[in-house]
Formats: C-alpha cells, structure tokens, sequence
C-alpha cells in the first residue's frame, strides 16, 4: 500500500509539472505572437510613410494619414519610458505569468492614447493642409506670402512640399516654364520635379537661392560666390485687380539688417477656372544685387533657373 500510495503521488506531481510546463510555453507563444504583431504594426507604419513620399499629394488626406501613422508609432515605439515598449520587449519569467493581465491592460490604455493623439495631429495638420495654396480664400497678397514662405521653409510638412506647392499654384503655362527649367516633359511625375526643382534653385551661386530656406550650417559656404542672403517681404503698393480674373501686385525683398533693395519681384495672376483660387501666371524678376545685376537690356525670367 505504501508503495502504491508513493506511485500515486509521484503521478500526480509529473502531471501537475506537465501542466506547468504546458502553461509556461503557452505564455511564452503569447509573448512572441505579441511582438510579431508589434513588428508588423511598426513595419506598416513605415511603409504608410514611404508611400506617402512617393504618391502624389493631390489626395491630402491620405498624405496625411500616412505622415501621422507614422511619426505617432515611431515616438510611441522608440520613447524610453513607453509602456508600449516595455510590454513588448520584456520577457516574463516563469513567475511573473500573475502580471499578464496588468500588461495587456497597459497596452489597451497606451493604445487608446496613441489612437487619440494621432486623430489630434491628423485633424491639425489636415487643417494646415487645407488652408495653404491655391486656396479661393486667399487674396493676391496672401497668396504671394504664403508661396514665398513655402518656399522658405520647402520641407515642411513633407521633404520638397514647397516646391510641390509652387508647381500646384502655377497656371498650366507658367508650370510647363518650370519643368522645361529643369528639362521635365509635361508628364513628368510631380514628386521627382519637385525636388529636381528644389536642388536647382538651391545650387550654391543660384541667384534664386535667395527664394529657399537659408542653411546656417552650411559647410560650403566660404567657398560660394554669392552667399545666400535672408530677406523680409514688403509691398509697396495694393494690387491691382483687372476684374477680368487677372491681377497684378509687386513685391520688394529687402534685406533683414540694413533694410537695403535685393529684389522686385512682379506678379501676374490669374483665377483657377473651378474656384476661383489665384494661380501664378507670370513672374517679372529684377536683382539689384552687385553679383547677379543683368547686362544692359538682359531681362530676368523665373523660368531661367537653370545655370
């Protein structure tokens, strides 16, 4: 009797040790399904950023859907003290299997927060998105300041977006003028013009350098012939509107220390057929810089970008 009563209790704890074991390597399986569904998550928010480069941006919110997706997962991810991360990437022990629910409950509520930060940031730059040109809202002057300041700051939100805006608030004419600047054919896809476009007007001895956001860290810049000036914007006198879906206004660049003339710019403009939104049409460009001052007769045309 003895030793049956040894033999039972011996069954017993082997069974009880194996349901331990298959317990424990359930766990373990749970662990590894979650980080493979974290891989993925991450993995999709950077292809959504890629796509988002490469697409068109005549579909805004899709822009940006893919740009928000994925800057919001990398922070979560990457953050030192994010939850999200310390659940996934810590592997429990065979004591710790107490603390799933905790975790998992962890996860849910940094997931709703990501979710709302994310529908926040979307609204908010969707916005921004909206209110930028060609937009029948604007008025000419607006619309000048709005393009030059595209321009000085062209990788916002997106790497090349003002030159991208600057193509899409040109008439089709004025657009065809700068892709020929940049030998693009008419089809040429807007993404790759556009940074083509922005390298152009960016080269170093470039007289409409003076258009895209200055580098202060320019490691060139002793070597340029014609250092990059800053500017502030005045207009000296309203625009004038012909009331036939044309306008003209004028725009001086002066210089932001000594207030002394670096350009005039004159703008011809046009109304969009569908919304009337104003459109860029034709650019008059006088420099009165010493190192780009044209030859007697020279005429000086936007279009003429290329060195």
């Amino acid at each position: 009797m003895t030793d049956e009563k040894h033999e039972t209790m011996a069954t017993q704890a082997s069974t009880q040790q194996m349901r331990l074991s298959f317990t424990h390597e359930q766990g373990k399986k749970k662990i590894a399904n979650a980080q493979l569904l974290f891989f993925l998550v991450v993995s999709f928010g950077s292809a959504s950023l890629t796509s988002a480069y490469t697409t068109s941006l005549s579909d805004r919110p899709q822009l940006v859907n893919g740009f928000v997706r994925h800057n919001c997962l990398g922070i979560s991810c990457n953050h030192p003290h994010s939850k999200i991360s310390t659940a996934l990437s810590s592997t429990p022990q065979s004591g710790e299997w107490s603390n799933d629910k905790r975790r998992y409950s962890a996860f849910d509520a940094d997931a709703a927060v990501l979710c709302e930060r994310l529908n926040r940031m979307r609204a908010t730059i969707l916005e921004q998105e909206m209110n930028r040109p060609p937009n029948p809202a604007l008025s000419p002057i607006n619309f000048v300041r709005q393009v030059l300041q595209a321009l000085r700051d062209p990788d916002v939100p997106l790497p090349d977006s003002g030159f991208r805006l600057l193509l899409r608030s040109s008439s089709k004419e004025w657009r065809r003028l700068l892709l020929q600047s940049v030998a693009a054919p008419d089809f040429a896809d807007e993404t790759r013009v556009s940074s083509a476009l922005g390298s152009a007007m960016s080269r170093p001895n470039n007289k409409f350098r003076i258009l895209v956001g200055t580098d202060e860290d320019d490691d060139n810049e002793e070597e340029n012939l014609y250092p990059k000036e800053t500017y502030r914007v005045s207009f000296s006198a309203e625009p004038l509107d012909f009331m036939d879906g044309t306008c003209w206004l004028t725009c001086q660049l002066r210089d932001k220390n000594d207030g002394s003339l670096l350009v005039t710019m004159g703008w011809q403009l046009i109304r969009r057929e569908e919304d009337g939104a104003w459109l860029i049409d034709h650019i008059d460009w006088k420099d009165f810089r010493e190192a780009f001052k044209p030859n007697a007769g020279e005429e000086q045309r936007v279009h003429a970008c290329r060195r």
